[in-house]
């Protein structure tokens, strides 16, 4: 904590730990996204470009709740100046700098089921649902794809991208002592795919 930091600030992190359990921390360039397990996001820091979700003055002392109309958030991805929101509709929530666009709350995208996790760089992100979609979107050319690669239901699903690829672990529960590992690395905006297995004991 910051030895400067004033009484009102402190509300205001309060506030927080009063909505739910902090679930998730994601910092930006000079702002933060907090989510808690009642389902709501807390943002603070610098709001250049819109990036904190709220129609507030540039500099956010503290931190304050992002409007949720009527969603209840799931996951977050906080990038370097831009926020994304995963909801349990199966909605996307975007603000901030995406690429060369500004632009306020709103959605993206979506998917079918709700959103499980996120995860971004700079020019794009990876999205996973509760029935394993995997869906990547391009900030630049406002392009997405589904990535068309057989999940069990049983699979819980991590997706990184980067600048030339996205890379995917799987990890699968066989049985009570056995579990399958599996990478897969697929070339952005392409079908190719690479897997490697590895079985890893309970």
């Amino acid at each position: 904590m910051n030895s400067r930091m004033t009484v009102s600030e402190r509300y205001s992190i309060d506030n927080v730990f009063q909505s739910g359990k902090i679930i998730d921390v994601q910092c930006g360039f000079f702002h933060i996204g907090i989510l808690t397990d009642s389902g709501e996001v807390f943002t603070g820091g610098d709001q250049v470009s819109g990036k904190l979700g709220r129609d507030q003055p540039r500099k956010i002392l503290g931190v304050d709740k992002v409007p949720q109309n009527n969603e209840f958030f799931t996951c977050i991805a906080i990038g370097r100046d831009f926020s994304l929101f995963g909801t349990r509709s199966g909605a996307i929530y975007a603000c901030g700098q995406l690429h060369a666009d500004v632009v306020s709350l709103s959605v993206i995208t979506s998917l079918t089921s709700p959103i499980k996790h996120l995860h971004s760089d700079q020019d794009s992100f990876i999205a996973t649902s509760e029935y394993n979609q995997i869906m990547s979107y391009n900030f630049k050319d406002k392009e997405q794809c589904m990535i068309d690669h057989h999940v069990p239901s049983s699979s819980n699903v991590y997706a990184f991208p980067n600048k030339k690829d996205i890379y995917i672990c799987l990890l699968v529960k066989h049985s009570n002592t056995e579990w399958n590992f599996k990478m897969l690395k697929r070339a952005l905006n392409t079908q190719i795919l690479v897997d490697v297995e590895l079985i890893i004991p309970n």
